[in-house]
């Protein structure tokens, strides 16, 4: 009789995060969308009802951070392992003055190399950019995101990832169960492993649907 309560309890525990699953899925689909440039320039969304909500927690702005002293060297050389000759020469010789790099005069033809090295080479190499500092003065950096709102917040509350959302969510979904209950100590530790399971279970559906 135990091992047959035991069994239908479990039964409907894993029903249950079946359905929890399903919701958040359901609401994770509800955030997807994009924008598209229209011919006059504007910017529109298309997307499901809640993509605004989520791309106004997902707010961002691009935050440089730049190379010093002899982190620029190491990034110039990096570039010359995998380009070889397509780093200008200038680049190479030049003078490292905290976060800029003094060259030479440069020719034509090193004016040439040293454009694409900044358009081309730099980028698809390390993924960095190079800025004009002054007359034959540049400076290196990368360029990182920094979000308005904390990572808890885009990941879980607002389902930008839907592993992540399982604390979250998987919360909200089983407050019912904990006021059916009126959450015994036993029941935090189910609550425990519901979140646990969610994780993989949210992206077991996700991928296949």
């Amino acid at each position: 009789m135990i091992m047959e309560n035991v069994f239908w309890y479990l039964l409907s525990f894993l029903a249950y995060a079946l359905i929890q699953a399903l919701v958040i899925n359901g609401l994770k689909a509800c955030t997807e969308g994009s924008y598209e440039y229209m011919p006059d320039g504007n910017k529109v969304a298309k997307g499901m009802i809640f993509f605004r909500i989520a791309q106004y927690f997902n707010q961002f702005e691009s935050i440089p951070v730049y190379y010093h002293g002899e982190k620029i060297k190491e990034l110039i050389e990096k570039c010359k392992e995998k380009f070889g000759n397509s780093i200008p020469i200038s680049f190479l010789e030049g003078k490292i003055n905290n976060t800029i790099l003094k060259i030479e005069q440069p020719d034509i033809q090193e004016q040439v190399m040293i454009q694409q090295f900044r358009d081309t080479v730099l980028r698809k190499s390390e993924n960095a950019k190079c800025d004009k500092w002054s007359e034959n003065e540049y400076v290196f950096y990368k360029e990182y995101e920094r979000y308005k709102f904390p990572k808890f917040i885009r990941k879980s509350v607002a389902l930008g990832c839907v592993r992540c959302s399982s604390s979250f969510w998987g919360t909200v979904t089983f407050l019912p169960v904990g006021f059916y209950f009126e959450w015994p100590l036993w029941l935090l530790i189910v609550w425990i492993a519901d979140l646990f399971i969610l994780v993989h279970l949210n992206y077991w559906i996700y991928k296949r649907v």
